[in-house]
């Protein structure tokens, strides 16, 4: 019988603070509660059309399909692992060298010159198709 891991899935959150209560309502839409002055509260309408009620340290997490869902602070440390900028490029060349690994050489020729226009193909810089970087002068 196969067997199934799930694909790596990465998304945005953002956890409730002091400081973060409005713009995280505006960012997902959702309504604030105050007691007095201070933010109890961010209702968040989910795919369901149901609302979920966030707290302070909870987190606000938008899917891939755009939806919102609220996490609590436990359940994203144990279930996920903050990807930095480094971790997206690096799944982005692992994603792009499987799919290279399946083209023709020919194929694989076009695909760099696509990612290439605009840059020079003998330093990188970006300046045009070749720029000066091989002149003696």
């Amino acid at each position: 019988m196969p067997k199934f891991r799930n694909k790596q899935v990465i998304f945005e959150a953002r956890q409730l603070d002091d400081e973060s209560w409005q713009s995280i309502a505006k960012w997902c839409g959702g309504a604030l509660f105050k007691e007095g002055e201070e933010f109890v509260g961010l209702a968040v309408i989910t795919d369901k059309l149901t609302k979920a009620l966030a707290a302070k340290g909870d987190w606000v997490v938008r899917r891939t399909d755009g939806g919102f869902f609220v996490a609590k602070d436990a359940n994203m440390r144990e279930a996920c692992e903050l990807v930095t900028d480094d971790a997206g490029a690096e799944s982005l060349l692992n994603d792009m060298r499987a799919q290279f690994e399946k083209m023709t050489d020919d194929e694989r020729i076009e695909a760099i010159r696509f990612l290439m226009d605009g840059y020079c193909l003998n330093c990188g810089e970006r300046s045009g198709r070749f720029c000066n970087c091989l002149r003696d002068d």
